[in-house]
């Protein structure tokens, strides 16, 4: 790819309108991350980032162009929250298996 074209660059994420909901994807689909960023919509357009509906709420697409470096850059430096995953320790604990017996 010559230096004048641009590919076209994504990242997975989920829209979410309430703390309940976080904590339901904190949970259950994102119980392997051990931290979660949380942007508003409207910060990571003013980024200059599109955000794309995919083939199911709540998964959406970050799409952007140009280099990779550079745009993970302006991603990370649009404002947002990183939390802590409660529910991130429940999965790394093993599992008992005289509890399930009892």
């Amino acid at each position: 790819m010559g230096p004048d074209q641009l590919s076209t660059l994504s990242r997975s994420g989920f829209n979410v309108r309430s703390e309940d909901e976080i904590d339901d994807l904190a949970s259950s689909q994102l119980q392997s991350f051990p931290r979660l960023a949380l942007f508003d919509l409207a910060d990571l357009e003013a980024a200059g980032f599109e955000v794309a509906p995919t083939f199911r709420t709540p998964h959406v697409t970050i799409v952007f162009t140009g280099d990779l470096d550079a745009r993970l850059r302006d991603l990370t430096a649009a404002r947002s929250e990183v939390r802590s995953n409660p529910y991130h320790e429940l999965e790394q604990r093993p599992v008992d298996n005289e509890e399930e017996d009892r």
